[in-house]
């Protein structure tokens, strides 16, 4: 969601999760701490997407958990900004 929304304002997407929120955050689109802590979760979807063999659902749950509420504040900055537009 997050590159998408990036690509359709016409900015180039960075190549890693984390630096898609950060560029989020330069042009102002989610706030700075939201945008640290969303980079910081990244790293959750490449454990998902390269070990999946070997995954311990309880430590994703565990994860997952922690940043819903994040992920539930980008959505309500983004439907926010799409309602201005």
């Amino acid at each position: 969601m997050a590159t998408h929304w990036l690509a359709d304002e016409g900015s180039a997407v960075p190549q890693s999760y984390r630096d898609v929120f950060r560029l989020m955050s330069e042009k102002g689109l989610i706030p700075g701490d939201l945008a640290q802590r969303l980079a910081a979760a990244s790293g959750l979807r490449n454990l998902v997407a390269h070990q999946y063999a070997v995954i311990d659902w309880a430590r994703i749950h565990e994860i997952a958990a922690l940043h819903l509420e994040d992920l539930l504040q980008l959505c309500e900055e983004l439907a926010r900004r799409a309602e201005a537009d």
